[in-house]
């Protein structure tokens, strides 16, 4: 499996890989220079069960730490994997 990242500075998203097609993905949007939203997490249906949503999130999680972003999410998907995650929840954004 590969991991593609593109980020846009107004849009991005992580994806991963099989055999160059694409059976999973995260995508956010900036919301200013310095903030990212979590909009979308979607894994094909015949990759289910293999936790690639997880890591999906922790691609985005890895991403906003390295670059020290402030993280809002609305996909309950990745909502609920940083809640169950108390270093995921110190990077969300008190707003």
């Amino acid at each position: 499996m590969e991991v593609k990242h593109v980020d846009e500075r107004e849009y991005g998203f992580f994806q991963i890989l099989e055999k160059a097609d694409p059976i999973g993905k995260i995508e956010y949007n900036y919301q200013g220079p310095t903030a990212i939203n979590i909009k979308n997490t979607e894994v094909d249906s015949a990759h289910e069960g293999q936790s690639l949503g997880k890591k999906l999130v922790k691609y985005v999680m890895d991403f906003v730490k390295e670059k020290n972003l402030k993280l809002s999410v609305d996909c309950p998907f990745a909502k609920a994997i940083i809640h169950k995650n108390p270093e995921y929840q110190k990077m969300l954004s008190e707003d």
